[in-house]
C-alpha cells in the first residue's frame, strides 16, 4: 500500500508579517531544547501554531513539520507523512523508514520490526 504524502502537511508554513513575535515564549522554547519531549497545550486559538511557526524559521536547529488532520487515524498514512516529514531534514531517515513501511503494508514485516527500524 503506498501513499500519497501531501507536502503541504510536511513543511512549516509561511511566517505571516502581521503577527508579532513572542520572543517570551521563543525563549522558553529554546531553555527547554534539551528535553526529549516538548508538549505544548493551550486552547484553540492562542498561537500555538504561529510560536511553532515563528521557531522553525528562527532556529538554526533541524525543524521537522508534520500537520494533523482527522485523516491520519490511519496508521500508515501516519507514518508515511510521519517518515517523510522527518526525511525533509534527514533524508537516510526516510530511505530505512520507508522501505519497512512498505514491508509492513505488504504484510511481509512486524509492526515491531518497523518501530525498531524507526527507532534505530
Amino acid at each position: 500500500m503506498n501513499y500519497q504524502v501531501t507536502r503541504t502537511k510536511i513543511i512549516p508554513p509561511r511566517k505571516r508579517s502581521d503577527l508579532l513575535s513572542r520572543q517570551r515564549l521563543l525563549d522558553t522554547l529554546y531553555e527547554l531544547i534539551d528535553f526529549r519531549l516538548i508538549i505544548l497545550i493551550a486552547p484553540a486559538g492562542y498561537g500555538k501554531t504561529f510560536l511553532l511557526v515563528d521557531f522553525a524559521h528562527n532556529t538554526e536547529l533541524p525543524v521537522c513539520w508534520y500537520a494533523l488532520d482527522p485523516l491520519d487515524r490511519d496508521l500508515y498514512r501516519f507514518f508515511a507523512h510521519f517518515i517523510a516529514a522527518i526525511a525533509e531534514q534527514f533524508p537516510e531517515f526516510g530511505r530505512a523508514s520507508t522501505a519497512a513501511l512498505e514491508s509492513l503494508s505488504n504484510n511481509q514485516g512486524s509492526l515491531e520490526q518497523f518501530i525498531a527500524t524507526i527507532v534505530n
